[in-house]
Formats: C-alpha cells, sequence, structure tokens
C-alpha cells in the first residue's frame, strides 16, 4: 500500500494550484514532505505515489520541471532515510539472510507528450521507480493514441517498459473530444443504465453518448501492458460494477491467461454451428469458460467474450470471412485452450 497525494481537479480547490505553491516554498514543501513522511511511518507504507497534475502551471509556470524534480527529489531522499532504518532493524531481526525490500516512488502523469515534455525532467525520471501515464482514450482512435504515447515514454524519453504502467479508465466520457463542458460517468451506472454496455464501447445515457472502455478493451489494453509494458493501474475502483461484467475481473482473467502457459487441447471444447441471426457463426462450449478469444492466423484479436464460467452458445461479434481462426479458450482453473475454426 502507498500513499497517494494531490490529484485532478477538485470541487471547491485546484490540487495543481496548491501543490505549485507548495513546490515554491522550501519551508512549506518541507513541512508536506514531513507530513507524508509520518503517515508512511505511522502506517508502514510502501511508498509514495506523486498525482500532481499541472495542467495550468505546465504551460504558466516556466520553472515547473524543476521545481517538480527538486520536490521528487526531496522525497526520494526521504524515503531512503527510512529505508536506512528499516534496514538495520530487518538485518537484525532476519540476520542479513531474507532480501529487503526498499520503498517506491512513483508518478501519475499527463499522458500527452506535450505537457510530459514540461514538467517532467529526465532527472526526475531517474529517480522514479514506475511512471503511470494516465492513458485514458476513448473512441475509433484509442489503440492508435495508446500505442503512440508507449512509444513516446519508452523510446523518446528512454524510459525502461518495467518501469512503464498503463492507467485503465473505469469510466467513460462525453463529448468524446475533451472540452471544458465534458461530463464523466462511472462504467457502473453506464451498465446500470443499459445491461449490455458491457459488449461494447459506446452508450447512451440520459441525454448523451458515452464513450468508455468495456471488458473487450480493457482486455485489449492488458495485453498492450504485459507486452510492451510493465503492468496496469485503473482508476478508479468505485466506478467499476459488481459481478461478471465488472472491468477488474476482466483485467484479472486476462492477466491470468496471458501468464498461464498455452496447453494444446486434444479433446475439443467447443462446436461450431451456424448463426443465421446474425449471418456469422456461434460456438458452443462442451464445459464452462472463464473466456473465449478468437485470433486471426496473424494473431491479430478478432473477438473477445468474458463467458464469467458459463457454457452456452457464444455468437460471434460481426460476420467472419471464410478461412481459418484460432479460438482460444481460457478455462475455470485458468489454463488456456486452443481449437482451430474453419469457415467455409
Amino acid at each position: 500500500m502507498i500513499l497517494s497525494f494531490a490529484g485532478g481537479a477538485g470541487v471547491t480547490y485546484d490540487p495543481d494550484l496548491m501543490m505549485d505553491t507548495i513546490a515554491s516554498d522550501s519551508s512549506a514543501e518541507k513541512n508536506f514532505i514531513t507530513h507524508m513522511m509520518n503517515l508512511v511511518r505511522s502506517y508502514d507504507l510502501d511508498g509514495i505515489d506523486n498525482d500532481w497534475e499541472p495542467y495550468t502551471s505546465a504551460w504558466s509556470d516556466a520553472s515547473i520541471g524543476l521545481k517538480y524534480e527538486s520536490l521528487m527529489k526531496a522525497i526520494r531522499d526521504s524515503l531512503t532515510a527510512q529505508e536506512t532504518v528499516e534496514k538495520a532493524t530487518w538485518d537484525t531481526i532476519t540476520g542479513s539472510k531474507e532480501p529487503f525490500v526498499g520503498k517506491t516512488l512513483s508518478a501519475a502523469a499527463i499522458a500527452e507528450p506535450s505537457y510530459s515534455d514540461r514538467y517532467i525532467t529526465a532527472n526526475t525520471l531517474i529517480l522514479l521507480d514506475y511512471v503511470t501515464p494516465m492513458m485514458y482514450f476513448f473512441g475509433p482512435s484509442a489503440s492508435d493514441s495508446i500505442n503512440l504515447n508507449v512509444a513516446y515514454w519508452t523510446n523518446t524519453r528512454s524510459l525502461p517498459k518495467s518501469k512503464l504502467i498503463i492507467a485503465l479508465p473505469f469510466y467513460g466520457v462525453s463529448p468524446l473530444d475533451w472540452s471544458p463542458s465534458q461530463a464523466t460517468q462511472s462504467y457502473r451506472a453506464l451498465l446500470a443504465n443499459d445491461s449490455l454496455a458491457y459488449t461494447k464501447d459506446t452508450t447512451f445515457y440520459i441525454s448523451n453518448t458515452y464513450y468508455y472502455a468495456g471488458p473487450h478493451e480493457i482486455a485489449k489494453r492488458v495485453d498492450t501492458a504485459w507486452s510492451k509494458c510493465g503492468g496496469t493501474a485503473c482508476w478508479d475502483l468505485v466506478c467499476d460494477a459488481i459481478g461478471d461484467k465488472s472491468l477488474l475481473n476482466a483485467l484479472q482473467r486476462e492477466r491470468i491467461l496471458l501468464d498461464k502457459p498455452m496447453a494444446i487441447s486434444n479433446n475439443p471444447q467447443m462446436r461450431q454451428i451456424p448463426n443465421l441471426t446474425l449471418s456469422g457463426t456461434s460456438l458452443v462450449l462442451s464445459e464452462p469458460a472463464m473466456a473465449l478469444r478468437i485470433y486471426s492466423p496473424a494473431g491479430k484479436i478478432i473477438a473477445y467474450h468474458n463467458l464469467g464460467g458459463h457454457s452456452s452458445r457464444v455468437p460471434i461479434e460481426g460476420k467472419l470471412a471464410k478461412g481459418l481462426y484460432i479460438a482460444e479458450i481460457m478455462g475455470m482453473d485458468g489454463a488456456k485452450y486452443v481449437q482451430r475454426i474453419v469457415i467455409r
């Protein structure tokens, strides 16, 4: 468990302005860090996360980069001092035979490079154990935006991929293009309003169309995080639904699926039948399963289905062209099974 400070814009205060004021005053900064370290010691926390989002000060304050770096350096020094004390105690108790795990320092980052370039310096990146860009992208171009952002951090900024964490949104926005009047709504509320919201990434709520990342999109982003980055984070859990349509469940299922070695099944897990209603194909599972993914021969995900332990007919989204496909099933034990599908 780590301590996170600052945050996005509040209702009665502006965290950006507050943090800029603290970082501009050495005495205020020292007091601020002292209070945080008291909490770290009192609750035996594992580190500190900086969620200062300088959407305004990144442009209004020319020295924002140096202020941010100085703050992070002071926090890192305080955490290192605390580590020294804790390690001495740890070594005494364990006889120096067990590895000691130190405190972490991380930061949530504005995903857009035009902002990050202005306030996150190369020296700051060296101080950090993890960086979590808030890749809260929605709509048809979301995947492209995420890939470009990953390339920016790992290539342009030379951040090791093990330090890069993709933040996943558990909420939706309206309209799609950012504007001062943009509204947000939790995935939980969107699903309560539309029982099929878990099958898509847009839905109509009250009087607006909301764009969000449903379970299928979350699974795709987890794939990206596990192949190109160090992991995932989410904002935030109170926005999630409960049950088999939960985004957190989709994230966990995909993580388990990616961690498990692939087992080629000698016994078919499905049988294929025509689906005349959808002008496509349905698959019938012979036993309960957690998830199903359909791949093209090139390895592209064609469809993802969150099955939640059910054994039933699964209509494949859209009409598949004639050819060979690969069906990957995650069983109830988390193991993966693969079966070929031929569409004639």
